[in-house]
Parts: C-alpha cells; sequence; structure tokens
C-alpha cells in the first residue's frame, strides 16, 4: 500500500483508492468508514496488487486514512499505525481533525 498526490506518477496496474473528496480536517466518521471499507476489501481481495491512497497533496489526508487502513489490516492499534507511516512517510503532516475522525470511523468499520 502506498500514498500519492494527484499530481505524482505513479506505476501502472495500481489500484487507487481517491480520498480527495474528505476534508483535511473534520470529517463525517461514515464517509471514513466507506473508504475504509472499500480499501481493507481490495487488500483483501488483491492481496498481490499494489494499493494506492491518493489525495490532492498526498501530506494529510491520504497518510491518515493509510494509517487507519493498516491499523485495520494488520489489526494493530491506530496510533502504532500512525507511527509507521509518518515514519515511512517523512513529508506527512497529520490533521489532528482528521485524526480523531479516523478514530471514530474506526468504531464503526465490520470487519
Amino acid at each position: 500500500m502506498g500514498v500519492v498526490a494527484e499530481n505524482e506518477p505513479y506505476e501502472s496496474g495500481v489500484i487507487i483508492i481517491n480520498v480527495s473528496d474528505l476534508n483535511d480536517g473534520t470529517n463525517n466518521p461514515r464517509a471514513i468508514q466507506t473508504k475504509l471499507e472499500t480499501a481493507l476489501t481490495l487488500l483483501q481481495t488483491f492481496s498481490k496488487q499494489r494499493i494506492v491512497i491518493q489525495c490532492r497533496a498526498g501530506i494529510s489526508r491520504s497518510p491518515t486514512i493509510a494509517a487507519a487502513v493498516l491499523a485495520l489490516y494488520k489489526a494493530i492499534d491506530f496510533d502504532t499505525a500512525l507511527n509507521e507511516v509518518t515514519h515511512r512517510i517523512p513529508r506527512t503532516h497529520l490533521n489532528y481533525d482528521l485524526v480523531d475522525s479516523c478514530r471514530e470511523a474506526l468504531k464503526l468499520v465490520k470487519n
């Protein structure tokens, strides 16, 4: 799984999950829930194919959503997943309203 901005190139054959429609701040947790469940289903179904989370700049929304997906997929704590993503993607600038919205959305996801 990876993250990318809308204007960045990515290799062909990847599956894109665009999260640009989410706010870079407070969101309805149900909107995030839908993105998370979609990503989780794609990861489970296409385990050999690369999944890329895309937003406009690739520094806040996509890394935060990627961390939530990672937490679900690996069954790890969201904070641990956030740390892993921010370590691997140093350009990440978390928006803590979005992080809080993701925490709420994670409670809604059906595993």
